[in-house]
């Protein structure tokens, strides 16, 4: 397992957890040490870019199938699919 720990622009900290080849977990406001691998560092970076109006789609490879129940990740599976900078609400998914 790899992580990195940085500070947001949303005035929180995210830590983003791999298993080398994926992000498996984002968690917020967990300090641990840095562990970072390429994915942790390429996940900082793209983070910083999107905060900052750089990025508007991520290229990183995930893996949520160990977060959460079920129902929790359809909801991740719906979000991303939601275009930058668009709204929508439950009854448009």
């Amino acid at each position: 397992m790899s992580n990195i720990t940085f500070d947001m622009p949303i005035d929180r900290t995210v830590t983003v957890i791999t298993d080398g080849r994926n992000i498996t977990n984002i968690v917020f406001d967990m300090n641990i040490p840095d562990r970072p691998d390429p994915i942790c560092e390429k996940a900082k970076e793209q983070f910083l870019a999107y905060f900052d109006g750089r990025l508007k789609e991520f290229s990183l490879p995930y893996d949520i199938s160990g977060i959460g129940t079920p129902f929790f990740r359809s909801i991740l599976t719906a979000v991303q699919k939601i275009p930058y900078g668009e709204r929508v609400t439950y009854m448009q998914t």
